[in-house]
């Protein structure tokens, strides 16, 4: 109608009109450079969006999304060269409208792209975008003939200067199916064991063999205090799982394994919770338990959390005698001064049948989200080839609101899937990087379900880049020496542990360790399986601590050139820190034998400062023997609530805080890595 012009006006208006249609135009803030980079390759791949590209300023990074080809601009008038005619017109407008609908199909591609590479991409895909290779040197291991057992890591503290709190560990397994270690052929007899068996690493160097513990064997430096009434014994188990309970905010800082489910008898599943105190007591108590506990069973997992508002552990899914369990169990810790902690059971039902799977805590550090990934699995108890619904991708359990809010989450192409049953997942997490990452070991595979040679490796390790991001990382066995045969084939219903090496933060590890323990399968023909114990060597995860060197060196560079160009001094003493590197704030001084200890006091109460690393500290600390002291730092709540607050103060700073002060401390690798990547 406006071009419509009446044949009588005198109207002479020849003012040019544009006749446009504008294709999408999409901006998005991205949270790094890589995750621009990720999205531009799916906006470009389908070659519609070639005009696409990202601005990255020193605030944020803005990827826009954007094609040309549909473009469409007309110059239009209602009198002279430029009026159209009606046909014209018409043919105009049907091409714009068949404009449109190309463009709606070219955003509901690019939602798809998004969605399949994003959030339900397959692991293949992972694989290739794979920027690390992890060597492993696989190294013997003491035998233990047994698998469906239950295993911990115990750290180990002394009171003599010379020992390690780091270095000097236990490693403890409980119960399971098998002979037991150190029994001859002739002598072997396979039952479900009641047992604890111990190996120790004192100093770097691991005992030659398992031994089985008993009060004759507690080390004198273990502690002597009274733990509870009531001991009990632990039946013969098979398919239970332990976990090593945080500490607690006001309590002692002596470790407790936690004990729960199993079976003794094809149809005779637990649900009784043991505790068990490994430098107290070789006995086993039975706590008082708030609360309907879980139902009877096996198969499941039972995994510490780090002790947010009292939950310490969550139990996930598993089987009784006639079927597969849906129901998740929160447990959490209620401390009474003077008396024997009490533990509450707090349930769920998931909708989720899942038993012999593996379940883990995402590493991530200072994250008020607890994170369980959960990787393969069963669903069905009659079949046992029938795998989980989980299994086309892995899944997490999420823990907000003080344990209140308990959410299943399908997690798509952030995590890759796991095609296995009766495998154990582990984290990695050291304070000398800042890698944080998830091992899965063994398992018996569903045959359909694996889609890439890959997947099919005794070891599959995956770099968590950031809270809904993994990297997947190709890992190259290698046995220490020629002779050593190496077989996973039996490595099903297991244990993987997690051991660190290095002592301090001064002394960076090379490697990170872990101890692949147990494991096998049954046969009616033969007998049982056993699978050898290994211990492997995981070189190539701790990169980053040489890039952070090179950071450090750059600043220290940096320093000298700016006060040399302001004309001071041009000697920069060694031990001032570069500004962008470190920071003064709030620390408690702790002996070095004690800083393991008061550390994870301090985590579990959620006063450590995870921006800063421990150090060691100056000459000028309150403290006269300050050479062997660490600082420890500490958060603003821990000063308000803990040292300048009246009143009684918990033990664990009674028993390890030797003084208050202020540090100059080196950042985290994680807040390094976000510094550097700002300056970038």
């Amino acid at each position: 109608s406006v071009l419509r012009v009446d044949e009588g006006s005198c109207h002479h208006e020849t003012t040019t009109m544009m006749f446009k249609h504008e294709p999408m135009l999409l901006h998005v803030a991205c949270a790094s450079h890589h995750d621009a980079a990720l999205l531009l390759r799916i906006g470009t791949m389908s070659g519609t969006l070639r005009e696409s590209g990202a601005m990255i300023t020193e605030k944020r990074v803005t990827v826009a999304l954007r094609g040309h080809a549909l473009a469409l601009t007309v110059p239009l008038a209602a009198r002279g060269p430029l009026r159209p005619s009606e046909e014209y017109l018409e043919m105009l407008v049907n091409e714009a409208n068949d404009r449109f609908e190309k463009n709606e199909n070219r955003m509901l591609n690019l939602y798809e792209g998004i969605e399949n590479e994003l959030f339900t991409g397959e692991y293949r895909h992972l694989l290739q975008c794979a920027s690390k290779t992890v060597k492993g040197i696989v190294n013997s291991f003491p035998s233990l003939d047994i698998w469906g057992h239950a295993a911990v890591v115990v750290p180990i503290s002394f009171d003599n200067e010379s020992s390690s709190f780091v270095d000097d560990i236990d490693v403890l397994v409980f119960g399971g199916y098998g002979s037991g270690p150190g029994m001859s052929k002739q002598k072997k007899k396979y039952c479900r064991l009641s047992s604890v068996y111990g190996i120790r690493r004192r100093k770097g160097i691991w005992d030659e063999k398992w031994a089985e513990r008993n009060e004759l064997t507690l080390e004198e430096h273990c502690s002597k205090r009274k733990i509870m009434e009531g001991k009990v014994i632990l039946p013969p188990l098979q398919g239970h799982k332990a976990c090593l309970l945080p500490v607690a905010r006001c309590a002692h800082n002596d470790p407790i394994v936690a004990i729960f489910g199993g079976r003794a008898g094809p149809a005779r599943p637990f649900s009784t919770l043991f505790l068990y105190y490994p430098t107290l007591s070789c006995d086993f108590f039975e706590p008082k338990v708030v609360g309907p506990p879980p139902t009877p069973r096996w198969g499941h997992t039972f995994t510490a959390l780090p002790g947010h508002d009292d939950n310490v552990a969550i139990v996930v899914g598993g089987r009784n005698e006639k079927e597969a369990l849906s129901s998740v169990y929160l447990l959490s810790r209620i401390t009474k001064f003077g008396e024997a902690d009490e533990y509450a059971w707090q349930s769920l039902d998931i909708g989720r049948p899942l038993f012999y799977h593996s379940a883990v805590l995402q590493p991530n550090a200072g994250s008020v989200l607890d994170r369980i990934v959960i990787f393969g699995g069963l669903a069905n108890a009659s079949s046992i080839v029938q795998p989980a619904k989980c299994l086309s991708m892995t899944s997490s359990i999420q823990i907000t609101n003080a344990g209140k809010e308990i959410k299943w989450v399908e997690h798509g192409g952030s995590f890759p899937k796991d095609g296995f049953f009766a495998s154990s997942a582990a984290s990695i997490s050291t304070i000398h990087s800042r890698t944080r990452s998830i091992i899965v070991s063994g398992g018996a595979p569903i045959q359909h379900e694996l889609t890439n040679t890959n997947e099919a490796l005794p070891i599959r390790i995956y770099e968590c880049c950031s809270d809904n991001k993994v990297s997947a990382c190709k890992v190259d066995l290698h046995p220490c020496h020629s002779d050593l045969a190496v077989n996973f084939g039996s490595m099903a219903h297991h244990e993987m542990l997690f051991v660190e090496s290095g002592i301090d933060g001064d002394r960076s590890a090379k490697s990170c360790d872990i101890l692949l323990l147990g494991g096998g399968v049954d046969s009616f023909a033969f007998g049982p399986s056993f699978s050898s114990c290994y211990s492997v060597s995981l070189e190539g995860l701790d990169d980053d601590i040489i890039n952070e060197k090179k950071l450090m060196k750059h600043c220290k560079r940096s320093v000298q050139q700016v006060m040399m160009e302001k004309g001071g001094s041009k000697d920069v003493k060694k031990n001032d820190k570069p500004n962008d590197a470190c920071a003064e704030t709030d620390v408690i001084y702790v002996a070095s034998k004690d800083a393991k200890c008061l550390k994870m006091a301090l985590e579990s109460a959620s006063y450590l400062d995870k921006r800063y690393r421990m150090k060691k500290a100056d000459k000028n600390t309150p403290n006269s023997e300050s050479c062997s002291c660490i600082a420890v730092p500490i958060t603003k709540s821990c000063v308000e609530e803990v040292v300048n607050a009246d009143g009684e103060k918990p033990i664990w700073y009674e028993k390890y805080a030797i003084a208050f002060g202020k540090e100059v401390a080196p950042f985290s690798t994680v807040v390094l890595g976000s510094l550097k990547q700002r300056k970038s």
